[in-house]
């Protein structure tokens, strides 16, 4: 068991919205609903992408007004394509530099 079980959990479910029906924002909102939300990076993530994923996350939620959900899908219309996808290849960085510290099966 590794300590960052709960980020792996939480980044698995986010990396298997991307493979769902929608489009890139649509399945980043799922991603941000489902699990990234839920993750602190201080406790939850190896140090060496702490900064990174609280970089993403700012970028990503810069503008969330009231409620989370209202508020992901009224940034998501403003970020630009190349932000959409950027974030989303940023968070399947994350979830492979989690799985590094998994032990293997």
């Amino acid at each position: 068991m590794s300590e960052y079980d709960y980020a792996w959990e939480n980044l698995h479910v986010a990396v298997d919205s991307f493979a769902g029906e929608g489009s890139e924002r649509e399945q980043l909102l799922n991603a941000l609903v489902s699990a990234l939300d839920r993750i602190f990076p201080n406790r939850d993530l190896p140090p060496e992408i702490r900064e990174d994923f609280e970089q993403m996350i700012k970028v990503v939620t810069k503008f969330r007004t009231v409620g989370p959900i209202g508020g992901y899908e009224k940034n998501l219309e403003i970020l630009s394509d190349k932000a959409v996808s950027k974030a989303i290849s940023e968070i399947k960085r994350f979830y492979d530099v989690v799985c590094s510290y998994r032990d293997p099966i």
